[in-house]
């Protein structure tokens, strides 16, 4: 466990939110973590640690200080890049981290704002993502086209890159039947012709249709 100045001044908060009831909680949440890695800080207080930090002129020694030992720290991590203002530094902050990101409760946590303000210029980068054999990248690209894509802002070949990605990861899968469901009620027309054709994974499908009907948004 790596523990230079400011990683071990962030660690030493977090492990002063320890929570073990939550930490059980979140462990049941992340199949794939190792409970011994799980503090157990509330989502909150994670905020409150990265907004405290995220200026401090020795960040780059923790965000640099890879791989983080404990979940939170991951999270913190995740935080801090995602709120750089500059598009060009904030995407150079997120590549370096996306290969450490192990579970989806990290990388649902990375929503970076600058790229809703330059959506053109982010669209080769989030292009790059989907296509990513890792894991978390790939879901991070979708989760991107699902938060920053759909409505007024649709981009159809983005969208058609979601969902039909050939992938056998059950985590890059869950995160396309998230963006078709999202879809459903702000570009149906999209979904009713991606649910009727038979381009679309069978598991996919089941998935997306499962959480359209549970959403309760609109009627397949």
């Amino acid at each position: 466990m790596k523990s230079n100045g400011i990683s071990q001044t962030i660690r030493q908060e977090l492990m002063a939110l320890k929570n073990d009831k939550n930490a059980d909680f979140l462990f049941r949440l992340i199949p794939d973590g190792d409970r011994s890695r799980i503090i157990g800080a509330y989502s909150k207080d994670l905020k409150a640690v990265a907004k405290k930090y995220a200026s401090n002129q020795n960040i780059d020694e923790f965000l640099s200080d890879l791989p983080h030992y404990y979940h939170e720290e991951n999270v913190v991590h995740a935080l801090i890049v995602c709120a750089v203002k500059d598009y060009d530094e904030c995407l150079r902050r997120i590549e370096g981290f996306l290969p450490f990101v192990n579970n989806w409760a990290v990388c649902d946590c990375m929503r970076p704002k600058t790229i809703k303000t330059r959506l053109q210029t982010a669209k080769k980068d989030v292009e790059r993502f989907i296509a990513s054999d890792h894991t978390y990248t790939a879901r991070f690209g979708i989760e991107m086209v699902m938060t920053y894509y759909l409505g007024e802002n649709f981009d159809s070949e983005l969208f058609d890159l979601c969902v039909y990605k050939q992938t056998s990861e059950y985590y890059v899968k869950m995160m396309m039947a998230w963006l078709i469901a999202t879809a459903a009620y702000k570009n149906p027309e999209w979904v009713n012709e991606v649910l009727k054709g038979d381009r679309l994974d069978a598991e996919v499908k089941k998935m997306a249709v499962r959480k359209i009907k549970d959403s309760r948004r609109v009627s397949l």
